[in-house]
């Protein structure tokens, strides 16, 4: 079994979600490039496609934010609930 340090774990979860944000970035930055295209030559089917396409990426990472969020919420109840459990167990125990 690996035993990793605390500084290992959290360059890793911070190098994870820059990863994350630089991509989301450059979709943005993409859409916004075929937005200015779409307006320029009017609605041609090429450029139409890749917006809609773009927009949908960017709404599948936008659930994949809120899914995290939703899971990081529960873990953050959970260790509330396990704090104040063993909390709880110290008193009754008299540790």
């Amino acid at each position: 079994m690996d035993f990793y340090s605390v500084s290992y774990v959290e360059s890793q979860i911070a190098s994870g979600h820059t990863l994350g944000f630089v991509i989301f970035v450059v979709i943005l930055l993409a859409l916004l490039g075929v937005g200015i295209q779409v307006l320029r030559n009017g609605f041609t089917s090429r450029y139409r496609d890749l917006a809609v396409i773009l927009s949908l990426i960017i709404v599948f990472f936008l659930g994949l934010e809120y899914q995290e969020y939703g899971r990081m919420k529960n873990y953050s109840e959970d260790s509330s609930r396990m704090a104040q459990f063993l909390h709880s167990f110290s008193a009754d125990r008299g540790v």
